[in-house]
Formats: structure tokens, C-alpha cells, sequence
């Protein structure tokens, strides 16, 4: 054989050999999609329950200025509950007594003092039974026994239930009254009492003996 041919087969022989075998080729893997499973929606929460409505403050069944129970007009309204006994004061009707105006009558007798020395709001029912111990013809007397649309506990009113007589009532135009003084059941010693103004506002100590206008008062 020509030396040249095995020469060449040799060579040819050792490149084959040479040659590193070519790994085999994996299939790519693929990823499969991944399932994502749907979040469970929460329970709603239930509705709180609609809280009661406050029940409304009961209105008061009078109101100043108003009518009363006995078709006169409050003058006072106790809202802070300060007064044992009542809580309104009604003053009689224009006309209590049968006539266009408040009558006019003495507080009493000078020279004797009957004790009815109360003040305060609710102190003239005191007063006024105070007096009436002593005498029936004068003020005090106008009421006692009076009666008016069923009702027959009134009294002169003390300095302090005229001064709200005056102010609630006479200067809101109210009640008929006249600018003139009043009698309170209030005395002031053994000649005189308190007497209210209308006209002016202010409250004096009045000689008993002297005439002045009484509108009686109740409370409840």
C-alpha cells in the first residue's frame, strides 16, 4: 500500500477518535402555569342593629304666660325643682270676682300685727291664712272661700310671687291688670304690708288701712 494513503488513514483514524461524543440535548422544560385558586370572599359582617331613638323629654304640662287649670294664667314655673309642694303658681282670671277690674279693699287693721311675715314663693298661702285668724273683712278675706272653675285654694300672693306676677304677667301684657298698686300678703309690722307698683315696679310698705287692688293666686 502507498505509504502516503496510511499516512492519511491514520490521521484520519485519530481525529475521529479525538473528538469529544456530543451530549445529548434535554428537552426544555416548561414550567407549567401555576393554578392560583381563588381567595374565599369573607362573610360580610352583619349590620349592627339600629340603636333606639331616645324617647322625647315630656314637655311641661303648663307653660308660663299659658293657661292654667283653673283658667287663670302661669306665673311661675318651678323647673329646677327648688319648691316642696308645687311647681306652678296661677294666677286667677281677669274678672275673678265678677267685675272689669281687680276690686279694691284695706290690707287690714293698723295697730295689729298677725304675723304673716313670709317672703318667698309659696309663702303667701301662710300669710293669708295668718290674717284671716284675725279678721274676714279685709284682703285676706276676699278669698277665703272662693271658688273658681272647681278650684278653692287660693290666697293673697306673697312680695315675692307679685314680683313674678309682675314681671311674667304685667309687663308681657298679660292677666288685665291695672297700673296701679296691689296688696301681697306680706306685712310689714303692725301698721303696714307690702304693696307692688305696677306702674312703677317697685314694692313699698303701705299703711294696712289704705285701699289697694288683691289679685288672688294659687299653687299646685
Amino acid at each position: 500500500m502507498n505509504r502516503k494513503i496510511v499516512s492519511i488513514l491514520i490521521l484520519s483514524f485519530l481525529v475521529v477518535g479525538c473528538q469529544t461524543p456530543a451530549e445529548p440535548v434535554e428537552d426544555p422544560v416548561i414550567d407549567e402555569p401555576v393554578r392560583v385558586e381563588p381567595e374565599e370572599e369573607p362573610e360580610p359582617e352583619p349590620e349592627p342593629e339600629p340603636e333606639p331613638e331616645p324617647e322625647p323629654e315630656p314637655e311641661d304640662e303648663y307653660t308660663l304666660g299659658g293657661e292654667g287649670p283653673a283658667g287663670g294664667l302661669i306665673f311661675f314655673i318651678d323647673t329646677r325643682e327648688q319648691h316642696e309642694g308645687f311647681t306652678y303658681l296661677e294666677a286667677a282670671p281677669a274678672g275673678w270676682d265678677g267685675g272689669t277690674e281687680d276690686p279694691m279693699i284695706a290690707w287690714g287693721e293698723e295697730g295689729v300685727e298677725v304675723g304673716a311675715g313670709g317672703t318667698a314663693l309659696g309663702a303667701g298661702r301662710a300669710n293669708t291664712a295668718a290674717a284671716l285668724e284675725h279678721s274676714e273683712e279685709f284682703a285676706a278675706g276676699l278669698v277665703s272661700g272662693l271658688e273658681i272653675n272647681g278650684f278653692d285654694d287660693w290666697y293673697i300672693p306673697s312680695q315675692d310671687e307679685m314680683f313674678r306676677v309682675y314681671e311674667n304677667l304685667y309687663r308681657q301684657n298679660l292677666g288685665g291688670f291695672a297700673s296701679e298698686h296691689y296688696w301681697t300678703s306680706t306685712e310689714s309690722s303692725e301698721d303696714r304690708a307690702q304693696s307692688y307698683g305696677f306702674r312703677t315696679g317697685g314694692r313699698i310698705a303701705a299703711s294696712k288701712s289704705e285701699e289697694r287692688r288683691v289679685r288672688p293666686v294659687r299653687a299646685f
